[in-house]
């Protein structure tokens, strides 16, 4: 059971290096456009788009994504969205689920 409650991440990480990491995986480039969502108040969301993607990249690497943000979040049904799987709740996964697809770390 230990194995299940270790923390994926590794000791030092920092956002930016994560932020960086999460986009290759997904298969964008370093020159693509990041930018802050800036109508979502109570967590700092980043929103990756690239000419070479049809489809947009939102993440949120906060420690507890806000209930207002998970209702106020609005992305494309190929868009997808990347958080921390500590900072949400089974039943908030479920409900973003059905607005496109979800992923956790």
């Amino acid at each position: 059971m230990n194995l299940f409650n270790q923390n994926p991440l590794r000791d030092g990480y920092t956002k930016d290096g994560l932020l960086t990491e999460i986009m290759l995986m997904e298969g964008f480039t370093l020159c693509s456009t990041v930018s802050k969502m800036n109508e979502m108040e109570r967590n700092v969301i980043r929103k990756i788009t690239s000419e070479y993607c049809q489809h947009a990249l939102l993440v949120c690497l906060d420690d507890k994504i806000d209930k207002e943000t998970i209702a106020g979040l609005q992305f494309g049904k190929d868009d997808i969205f990347i958080c921390l799987d500590s900072a949400i709740s089974t039943e908030d996964k479920l409900r973003l689920s059905d607005k496109g697809l979800i992923k956790t770390i």
